[in-house]
């Protein structure tokens, strides 16, 4: 980036500064197989299973559900398949385990709509690479009517 110092008046170059720097944005892809956007699910346990790739060997994953962190026993595991699918984002090179899982206790959630957000956030600058943001429905009970 170079700025030039200009007089208003004689338009004469006064100065200027010249800054080099190198700005790197990592390729990646974040994708949550198990819960998809309105999904109900009834019971105390929400699977969340997916996979995310990233040219940031060091990205790692984040969950929360209504904002609050459940990343804790979040478990990376090989995915052949999201391995030959997907060259790029760094490939086998920087994505050893791709797929993600982890399984939150919902026990202590009400019935309703709960926002679930997982992120993927990058070792070196710590900004968020990719993140997959959606609502789903819990209920305890489920009752259906049928008319004759």
């Amino acid at each position: 980036v170079s700025i030039t110092y200009v007089s208003s008046t004689t338009n004469e170059v006064l100065g200027e500064v010249t800054r080099k720097f190198v700005l790197k944005k990592y390729s990646s892809m974040l994708i949550l197989d198990t819960v998809t956007e309105g999904m109900k699910f009834q019971g105390v346990n929400l699977p969340l299973m997916g996979w995310g790739m990233s040219e940031d060997s060091g990205a790692s994953i984040h969950m929360a559900i209504d904002g609050v962190d459940v990343t804790e026993g979040t478990v990376r595991y090989v995915r052949e398949d999201v391995l030959k699918l997907f060259t790029g984002y760094g490939g086998r090179k920087t994505n050893v385990k791709p797929g993600f899982s982890n399984v939150v206790d919902m026990s202590s959630y009400k019935d309703g709509v709960h926002s679930v957000s997982i992120t993927y956030v990058s070792s070196t600058t710590n900004e968020v690479l990719g993140e997959v943001v959606v609502s789903c429905i819990s209920y305890s009970i489920y009752i259906t009517f049928s008319m004759p």
